[in-house]
């Protein structure tokens, strides 16, 4: 069950290359007043951190889809997301960023 209202038209996606960085990045979002429907961590590492990080947060309530890429670059984890996002809208950020706590407002 969600700790948050839920915004069940939006999905956000985050490409990543697997950095440490991607931690701040979800925590920022669960941090958030309003919660979207699905995050879709678009994977283009080859580390075990990002699934842990996946999974830590996910037990808070948050819905987040790993989804692993052998592709790379910025645009095609973002594409690879985009494809699967089920909702009406979409919000893009990157493993590097923090999102305010009032962005899905």
């Amino acid at each position: 069950m969600s700790e948050r209202p839920v915004a069940s038209d939006v999905s956000v996606v985050i490409p990543t290359l697997g950095r440490e960085l991607l931690e701040g990045c979800l925590e920022s979002i669960t941090d958030g007043k309003v919660w979207p429907a699905e995050v879709i961590v678009v994977d283009q590492g080859a580390t075990s951190g990002v699934a842990r990080s996946i999974e830590r947060l996910s037990r808070r309530g948050l819905v987040i889809t790993h989804v692993r890429s052998s592709e790379t670059g910025i645009a095609a984890g973002t594409n690879r997301g985009l494809e699967r996002v089920r909702t009406r809208f979409v919000a893009t950020t990157h493993d590097d960023c923090r999102v305010q706590t009032d962005w899905m407002e």
